[in-house]
This record gives structure tokens, sequence and C-alpha cells, in this order.
């Protein structure tokens, strides 16, 4: 009935890890030894994916509630600084879909927002938070996952393909498919990463979400020199083909 979503929209951002927070939910991870096949791979992804997704009925916060809003967070895209600003914990990424199917009533009546990044440098950013391997239990096996794909940044986007099953992991699943509802964007405003500060503002002016001083936003993976130098000629073609709606629905030219 909807379109497709991605395989794990529930694991949390790495700065949330290093503030030493835990999801509202409580949740933490397991530890799971590095899967051998790509059907182990999903049983791992779902395992994880119900234990971070929050339960249903506390799926949407009281601050949401209160506020009329819905952000849906999109790994790599800033919303780690905006929900420590705004909520002070972090909601799991989960999408509008799972929103909506919550509270219908609730979801419809709300301003739904979100940010969205280059598809470019966000790649970069999530294959160096992946590449970390220590912010997160989880992190090793998913950079043992990657790396199957290549050993640099450069080969595994140009290997990467639309049936990939990287495109399943969070951080590299495109961004309109936690944002769409049987094929159509399910949101009032897209603000961009890249003009985070002044999209604040815009956010102050037309919720009546209140604010702390947001935390620096990550833009591991930004400028044009930085991350198309280390995707390389063909990593970037590939990349734009791959993530083809994301670039033309957000206007990433």
């Amino acid at each position: 009935e909807a379109a497709r979503q991605p395989a794990l929209p529930g694991l949390p951002p790495a700065r949330y890890h290093r503030c030493g927070k835990r999801l509202h939910d409580g949740s933490s991870l397991p530890v799971h030894p590095l899967p051998r096949s790509s059907r182990s791979v999903a049983r791992l992804l779902e395992r994880l994916r119900s234990r971070l997704r929050p339960r249903l009925r506390r799926l949407v916060p009281r601050q949401f509630r209160r506020d009329g809003v819905v952000f849906i967070h999109i790994p790599k895209c800033a919303g780690s600084a905006f929900l420590d600003a705004y909520l002070g914990f972090q909601t799991g990424h989960v999408t509008a879909r799972e929103y909506r199917h919550a509270d219908p009533g609730f979801f419809d009546a709300a301003y739904v927002f979100t940010f969205v990044r280059d598809p470019l440098a966000r790649f970069v950013s999530a294959y160096d938070h992946i590449q970390t391997g220590d912010l997160w239990d989880y992190l090793p096996a998913m950079k043992q996952l990657v790396d199957r794909h290549g050993g640099t940044v450069a080969e595994v986007a140009a290997a990467l393909g639309p049936d990939s099953e990287l495109l399943g992991l969070p951080w590299f699943a495109p961004q309109h498919t936690f944002l769409e509802i049987r094929g159509r964007l399910a949101v009032n405003r897209v603000f961009k990463t890249e003009s985070f500060d002044a999209d604040l503002d815009v956010i102050r002016d037309e919720t009546a979400i209140r604010l702390r001083e947001a935390a620096p936003v990550n833009r591991r993976g930004d400028g044009s020199a930085s991350y198309a130098d280390r995707l390389g000629e063909s990593g970037v073609a590939n990349l734009r083909r791959v993530y083809a709606r994301d670039f033309t629905l957000f206007g990433y030219y």
C-alpha cells in the first residue's frame, strides 16, 4: 500500500551516543556477530529495528503533540542537532508512514517537516560514520558489511546498485523513503542541512516550537571539493543515478 520504506529506520545517530544519552523509550542495542549472508543481514537489521523502534502507543513524543508538529529525522541530515535543541532526546529514524500509522488524525493535522542534505555529502558522511566503528556496538558489524562493497568510499559509491543491501541501512537509504506515503511526500516543509541556522528561524516563525541553543551540526562530507574528490567521477555519476529521486525532489542539481 505504501511506498517502500528503509529497512532500518530506528537506529540513533552517532552524536547522541557521544552525549551519553538514550532514546526516549530507553532502548539499547544488542551486540551481534557479523552475519554471513544477505538473509542473515536482513534478520540482524530487523532485530535492531525492533529493539530501537519505540512502542506504537508512545511513538509520538508529547512535545510533538503539544506543539502540533511532527519532525522526521533522516539520518545524517542535522536531525540530531535539531532534536537536542528541541526535545533534549532522540526519536530514532521514524518514517512518515510510521508516524501516521501511530496516530492518523494527529499526523494529518500536524505541521510535518524534516531536514534533507545533498545526497553526495550525505553518502560520504554516512560512510565516515560507519567507518568510525567505535561509537555504537553494532557499528563494527555494519562496517564489515559496508567494506564488502569496497575498500574506500569511492569504491563503495561506484559499486552501489539500485538493489544493493546497503540501501536497506538507514544511513544510505534514499531520503525520500522516510517521507513518502503511497509514493507522495507527506510533509509540509522540507528544510536543508546546508541552511540549518537560517531554517531554524523559519521553524520558530511558523510553529510554536521552543528551541534551546542548537548543537553544532556535523558537516562531515560537506564541501564540494571534499566529497567530490573522495567519491571520484565514477562514484559521483553512479550516486546521481541511484539517488536520482532525491536530487530531483529536493533541488540538488
